[in-house]
């Protein structure tokens, strides 16, 4: 077993390399943490130090040596510059999550491997979030899975884990893994827990809904809680091909009129509890029957409704316009879509809402839940040629760039830039706060490595001043992502 120098290690802090260089005690430690031995002592130092610093904040035992030589037989990766290092801890201290994304594509590009010491902050944050544990999995196993161990607090990340003691967090791990063996255990405890207790663990099973957990949803259906149903509701409307979704296709039929109209139900007590009708789902408008309506649908599958009505994107518009319950049917595709990621249903509605002059349904973000960049980039072209203004945060195309959440083409970012332009020019006046909100969006989706064309333009054109805040918070964040992409520019 290797112990720790610290006593050698503040030695040479006091003295300096110059004066002390490094031992073979502090390079054996070093290399045992994964910091790079190929960068200058001073360097090397620094690293040992913020390692250290780390060991004892978080009550670690320095690792035997065997384990980290065991690893090196099999590595496959350099350890990443030190300046990569660096920008890992100021976008976990400033919680950059789709940078982090970022710096995971291109550590993995370059072949480089993460250096020991930064692997204690990633199992803290992943302790607390079990979804960042998804994203940053890749990073930290299986290389430094023996670390996971040293501390009971990243214990339950590890894959075998005690069970016993199920916390939400570590629920959300366990999904990761097997849905049922988390929902089992889960139901053990189920009735012990308290309505704030309950929906604490169906917001975890709502971030990856699954046809595994209807066994789930209908163990605890009959309970009377009124919040809890509302979530079980909300999630099973969320499974794609679900059995519950089946038992709604069947029905559909029976709620089309004449002349392709779709009516209130007429169904049985007996038939709405087969079909897990709430009388009241809030998120719906409506009276008793029209919310149960909406209820229906939104569990149905888009492939029925072509069946059944022959809609095209010819007629949806003229179809949908002559519907009594438009407003119920509206919100029921848009549930549909953000299921099933149907591309021309989300079409149709996307160019439905370009012409909508009334304010946007509650849930429209559901329209781009899942949106391809294929897609996004499509739509936005499209909305370039109608001649779209983003003048309010009611403009289908403004919302829908504000949700994207994925790399946004250089084409699209810059007929973006295009479209302020045109704005300033025309309402040099008029401004509000979305205009700073997509802006600061787009400051972690657009290609860093545009950062000083962008700037070009801004120059260029005198109405920027209007935004210049704005703009240099952007060109800030596009200047820092743009150091992920060093290695790149030397090429």
């Amino acid at each position: 077993m290797t112990k720790f120098d610290w006593e050698e290690l503040e030695k040479t802090l006091l003295l300096g390399t110059g004066r002390h260089p490094l031992s073979q005690t502090l390079i054996t430690s070093a290399r045992i943490l994964g910091i790079n031995l190929d960068q200058s002592e001073e360097h090397i130092l620094m690293d040992l130090a913020l390692a250290s610093s780390t060991l004892r904040r978080t009550a670690l035992q320095f690792p035997c040596e065997e384990l980290p030589l065991e690893r090196d037989k099999t590595k496959q990766h350099q350890p990443c510059p030190p300046y990569f290092s660096k920008l890992l801890l100021v976008i976990l201290e400033k919680d950059w999550i789709y940078v982090l994304e970022e710096f995971q594509r291109q550590l993995k590009k370059n072949n480089w491997s993460l250096p020991g010491h930064l692997a204690p902050p990633l199992f803290e944050k992943a302790v607390l979030e079990p979804s960042f544990w998804e994203t940053v999995k890749p990073l930290l196993l299986p290389r430094f899975q023996w670390l996971i161990l040293e501390n009971p607090r990243w214990q339950q990340l590890h894959e075998g884990a005690n069970d016993k003691g199920l916390s939400p967090q570590r629920f959300g791990i366990l999904r990761t893994k097997e849905i049922v063996l988390a929902n089992n255990p889960l139901l053990e405890i189920w009735d012990e827990l308290s309505v704030i207790g309950q929906l604490k663990y169906l917001k975890v099973i709502l971030d990856t809904p699954l046809a595994e957990d209807e066994a789930f949803l209908e163990a605890c259906w009959n309970t009377k809680k009124k919040k809890v149903r509302q979530k079980l509701f909300e999630i099973w409307l969320n499974i794609p091909q679900s059995n519950l979704q089946t038992r709604k296709d069947h029905i559909f039929p029976k709620l089309i009129g004449k002349k392709k109209k779709i009516d209130l139900p007429d169904l049985s007590q007996e038939e709405l509890e087969e079909l897990k009708v709430l009388p009241l789902y809030l998120p719906f408008k409506g009276g008793l029957k029209a919310n149960r309506l909406a209820q229906i649908l939104a569990g149905t599958s888009w492939i029925v409704w072509k069946k059944e009505l022959e809609i095209t994107n010819e007629n949806f518009a003229a179809w949908l316009g002559q519907q009594k319950w438009k407003e119920q049917i509206i919100i029921a595709l848009l549930q549909i879509v953000s299921r099933e990621k149907e591309p021309a249903l989300r079409f149709m509605l996307f160019r439905y809402f370009h012409s909508w002059d009334e304010e946007l349904p509650k849930n429209i973000d559901l329209l781009f839940k899942g949106i391809s960049q294929e897609e996004f980039s499509r739509f936005s072209q499209w909305s370039f040629l109608q001649g779209v203004t983003i003048l309010t945060y009611d403009d289908i195309y403004v919302r829908m760039s504000l949700t994207y959440k994925k790399p946004w083409p250089n084409q699209i970012t810059f007929g973006f830039f295009k479209l302020v332009k045109q704005w300033l020019r025309e309402s040099p006046k008029y401004w509000e706060g979305w205009h700073t909100m997509i802006i600061r969006h787009l400051s972690f989706f657009a290609d860093p490595r545009q950062a000083d064309r962008i700037r070009l333009a801004f120059q260029q054109d005198a109405s920027w001043v209007l935004i210049e805040d704005e703009l240099e918070s952007f060109l800030k964040i596009l200047n820092f992502r743009k150091q992920l992409y060093l290695e790149d520019n030397e090429e």
